[in-house]
């Protein structure tokens, strides 16, 4: 999905777009391609805009090209691309899947765009709260997104942590309880 989700943001960006988890599962579920024509439109896309440097890539042989595709996303496609039909078939299933949560056209739109940092919840202006609050009705539902909200805000809230005598040694304002 890496590549994938690249590619759809450097494509929004052109077109002063935002792009979301719901853009990616547009993307894989499109019918009128075939997920081989969305590999080859993903290796062949310019992601750059305007103003943008290219990208240096250095071959094996020690040769240097610039480019306008990101070359992540055109080495992703192009692994994929390489693969078994049925083999990709079952990466393009499972990947859909774990994208479904994306089709319902709520959750797709409050997740297309954040309002606020995960590090002012411990840096902002005054000490905040978080409140996560899900209806029992939805828990198995959004289960996911819940996971992935928590698990982005402990990545990043914990990414620059340092210990002192065995005991975290806070860089934040204000603690996160």
């Amino acid at each position: 999905l890496f590549g994938v989700i690249l590619h759809i943001a450097y494509t929004a960006r052109k077109h002063n777009a935002e792009a979301g988890l719901a853009d990616v599962r547009a993307f894989l579920t499109d019918p009128s391609y075939q997920f081989a024509d969305l590999l080859q439109q993903m290796i062949h896309e310019t992601h750059t805009v305007p103003g943008d440097q290219l990208w240096e890539v250095t071959l094996l042989d020690g040769s240097v090209y610039q480019t306008a595709t990101c070359p992540e996303v055109a080495m992703v496609a192009g692994e994929m691309a390489k693969k078994e039909e049925r083999e990709l078939s079952g990466i393009l299933s499972t990947a859909v899947t774990k994208l479904q949560l994306y089709a319902d056209p709520i959750i797709a739109r409050h997740t297309q765009r954040s309002d606020f940092r995960m590090r002012d919840l411990v840096n902002g202006a005054h000490p905040m709260t978080l409140y996560v609050v899900v209806p029992p009705s939805d828990r198995r539902r959004l289960r996911p997104l819940v996971r992935i909200f928590l698990t982005q805000l402990l990545d990043q809230l914990t990414s620059d942590m340092t210990f002192e005598n065995g005991r975290a040694a806070s860089a934040f304002k204000h603690r996160l309880l």
